[in-house]
């Protein structure tokens, strides 16, 4: 096989002329993934000891810059993926100017065929333009050659359209049947059958009438009222005549896995803002990216010798390398997002925020206050329990004595109070994370029902979670914090009582985890049936959805309200009460001091007839 030539099995003059060019969907993948490619730009870098930076003079540098005369590096690499989807194959022939630089030029892969040596490796490629007999040899260090692996070919690449042929001529022979049948057949599926026979004139007069007021899709379905005796025969059709309009979904579902791409991605299949939008997503993170990829790797692979360029995976110290930058994609605005969601998980967990966007790399610097942690069950502003004060004392009742008297019903009241107002404290704070919540589920179902959603029982489950995390936090804080009052108080001077308690013992675990699950469900569910009966009553209205979804902005935001009669206060009001009175409850109990609750004095210790705490 020395010295001949090796021809492609795959016809690229083919797949761009019956492929490219006459298949919608073949083109509106090909296209799209190559303008994504189109719009990365590319860097040089370099490792150093204190990390990787940006080269901004080098021969590789102004390549990037201005790659030859005629195009930008853009539009290179854009020719470059098309050349790749169609014909498995791209070449690129780099030619010296000057002393240290260099252009990149395409070469048309259908003119290029690669000749080996005696021992199988490359020899040269050999590029014959139509109309000259002796075709442009170039050297195999001369050729940047982007390619398709292909298991059955030691030379050539395999184009992914190779793997959908049958799909696109199937599809291409569909649309051209469906465009026969509607020209010949827009008119009404008949037989006329004259009674009498008719001479030649009179059958050539006939077709010219029937021309003239059958033909043509102006004339479908037109009645025909004959002027001479006939037997019409109106024939029909079969249940499922060629229903190619049916199948064109199986074509863009296949053309689009061949090239690793959703449908959605390309507005098939009836594409939602939602769908499309992770589509999208998906392509960038899967068939863009892993293009973008073997490009870098062709790039550095073939610029090594003259530049010393390396993969950037084993780079070392001085190295350098091409490389192409997402940080402007739509991959990198998700993942940005994903890295603050995680970040903000942990912070809520303890993390210092500082530390928490360092490991799931936020990319903010540090913020003031950020190298210290907090726990979900303390995140409610600030005084929260303590800016309240009962008969001119601002401590929110947090200086009484540890060991209290309640021997009298004043002194009974009196506490009542303090602890009442300790109570509204909470409460309030409470309130303002409650509408932070809705405030977040307003968004996301005004949004899904401005896109066209009806049924938002879905979206709002989604939040449950986010429910279960909030109400969790604030009972274990609630119960903390009244629990530990009361342990306080129920301790004597001079008397060896357990005045400590424990707000995560298993009985306080089951209690806040069964009781969350109970006020999540009781929350979501009127949250359901609210904006069930908002959307229910547009749609009753003839509303558009647009309309519908400003109902349900307005529903939600009367659930955000800060007053007592708005819903956010009366969640917040019931869960701090029963979180409160379990706490207190479960303190009592634990002390081991106290026998049982009076009616109107709180607690009778064990040991004392009747004396209370």
């Amino acid at each position: 096989m020395a010295g001949q030539t090796m021809w492609p099995e795959w016809s690229t003059e083919k797949a761009i002329k019956e492929g490219y060019r006459v298949s919608y969907i073949l083109y509106a993948v090909a296209s799209d993934l190559a303008e994504c490619i189109r719009s990365v730009p590319w860097q040089v870098k370099q490792r150093t000891k204190g990390g990787d930076v940006i080269v901004e003079s080098h021969p590789l540098v102004e390549l990037v810059r201005s790659p030859n005369t005629e195009g930008t590096w853009g539009s290179l690499m854009e020719a470059v993926d098309i050349y790749k989807s169609l014909a498995g194959n791209a070449y690129g022939v780099w030619i010296p100017v000057g002393q240290d630089n260099l252009d990149l030029w395409l070469l048309r892969p259908e003119r290029v065929s690669i000749v080996p040596d005696a021992l199988g490796h490359i020899d040269h490629y050999s590029y014959l333009v139509p109309g000259e007999v002796t075709p442009t040899r170039y050297k195999p260090e001369q050729i940047v050659h982007f390619k398709f692996f292909d298991p059955g070919d030691d030379y050539y690449g395999m184009a992914p359209l190779q793997a959908a042929a049958r799909l696109v001529d199937t599809s291409n022979d569909g649309l051209l049947w469906n465009r026969n049948s509607m020209k010949n057949r827009a008119r009404p599926e008949m037989v006329m059958s004259p009674k009498e026979h008719l001479s030649a004139d009179q059958h050539e007069t006939l077709l010219e009438l029937l021309k003239k007021q059958v033909d043509g899709p102006e004339n479908a379905r037109r009645t025909l009222i004959p002027s001479e005796p006939f037997e019409i025969l109106q024939l029909s059709l079969t249940p499922i005549e060629m229903d190619f309009l049916n199948s064109f979904n199986t074509y863009e579902v296949g053309v689009c896995k061949v090239f690793h791409v959703h449908p959605e991605a390309i507005g098939a299949l009836g594409a939602t803002f939602e769908n499309k939008e992770w589509a999208i997503r998906a392509k960038w993170e899967g068939p863009v990216q892993s293009r973008l990829s073997e490009m870098r790797s062709t790039l550095n692979h073939k610029f090594r010798i003259q530049f010393g360029t390396i993969d950037p995976s084993v780079a070392r110290v001085g190295d350098l390398w091409m490389d192409y930058d997402l940080s402007g994609s739509p991959l990198a605005d998700y993942k940005l997002s994903k890295a603050i969601e995680r970040a903000t998980k942990v912070w809520a967990c303890g993390m210092p925020w500082n530390v928490a966007a360092d490991v799931f790399g936020v990319g903010t610097p540090p913020i003031k206050g950020g190298e210290v942690g907090y726990i979900s069950a303390l995140m409610l502003p600030l005084g929260t329990t303590s800016q309240w004060s009962v008969d001119g004392d601002t401590s929110g009742g947090r200086s009484a004595p540890r060991s209290v008297n309640l021997e009298t019903e004043d002194q009974f009241q009196a506490h009542y109070r303090v602890t009442d107002r300790r109570k509204q404290g909470w409460e309030r704070g409470v309130a303002v994370k409650v509408a932070d919540q809705f405030g977040a589920q307003r968004k996301a179902v005004v949004r899904a029902v401005e896109n066209g959603t009806r049924d938002t029982d879905d979206v709002i489950a989604s939040f449950r979670a986010d429910w279960e995390k909030l109400l969790t936090g604030v009972e274990r804080a609630v119960i903390a914090d009244f629990g530990g009052e009361v342990a306080k108080d129920i301790a004597e001077p001079g008397r060896a009582l357990r005045s400590d308690f424990d707000a995560w013992s298993k009985s306080v675990q089951d209690w806040v985890r069964r009781h969350t699950a109970e006020a999540v469900d009781e929350i979501q569910k009127t949250t359901q049936q609210g904006i069930r009966r908002v959307v229910l009553s547009g749609l009753g209205e003839g509303w558009d959805m647009r309309r519908i979804a400003a109902a349900v902005d307005d529903q939600f935001k009367e659930w955000e309200g800060g007053s007592g009669a708005y819903r956010s206060m009366r969640i917040a009001r019931t869960e701090v009460h029963s979180a409160s009175s379990y706490g207190m409850h479960e303190a009592a109990r634990q002390s081991g001091v106290v026998e049982e609750k009076a009616c109107s004095r709180a607690w009778t210790r064990r040991g004392r007839a009747k004396s209370t705490w």
